[in-house]
């Protein structure tokens, strides 16, 4: 067994009816916590998850959608993008999603028919009898929330470029030379 983690895990399992949100016209809203069951990798970096993953729902009825707003937060640790020191980060992100019934969208003319409705993509279902498992969802919203750089404090020095001692515990005795090191070779032609 992999200790990454790059989809949904498998005990993720959280339905939401659809026929009880549409039928009776309800606002269904839940909280959960799911564990992470691991790390994750995600922009070219490892992020190891400190607390469980929190998560909001909120599932409504808007004309012939069913719309559905999922929020995550959690604290991870991910290497510090200047010095690779551990660095934790505070994590929250939501997404929207929408069902519509497969029949109602093929009913619309090619000019009514929304393909996408604002940034939101249009999930297609057969019936609002189906029970949508989240778990996915969760999974592509908790993802997304991922920073892609983070750092361990704003004054982070990182590494020293020629030896990799890391500036912020302790200074080297490398030549601090500045330029572009491409113009190397144009250097020698001073010289001589």
């Amino acid at each position: 067994m992999s200790e990454f983690v790059d989809a949904a895990p498998a005990n993720w399992k959280y339905n939401l009816s659809l026929a009880e949100i549409y039928r009776e016209r309800v606002v269904k809203r839940d909280s959960f916590e799911l564990d992470a069951g691991g790390k994750v990798r995600y922009w070219g970096q490892v992020f190891s998850f400190d607390t469980p993953v929190s998560v909001e729902t909120e599932a409504y009825r808007a004309d012939e959608y069913i719309i559905l707003d999922i929020a995550v937060s959690a604290k991870v640790s991910v290497a510090c993008s200047r010095c690779l020191e551990p660095a934790g980060v505070a994590i929250k992100g939501n997404l929207r999603y929408l069902f519509s019934l497969r029949a109602y969208l093929e009913s619309l003319g090619p000019e009514e028919k929304p393909q996408e409705a604002g940034e939101e993509e249009i999930i297609p279902v057969a019936t609002w009898d189906e029970a949508i498992n989240l778990g996915e969802l969760v999974w592509e919203t908790l993802v997304t929330s991922l920073p892609g750089a983070v750092l361990c404090s704003d004054e982070c020095k990182g590494l020293c470029t020629k030896c990799g001692a890391n500036l912020n515990k302790s200074s080297c005795d490398c030549k601090n030379e500045t330029g572009d090191p491409r113009f190397d070779v144009l250097k020698g032609l001073l010289t001589d």
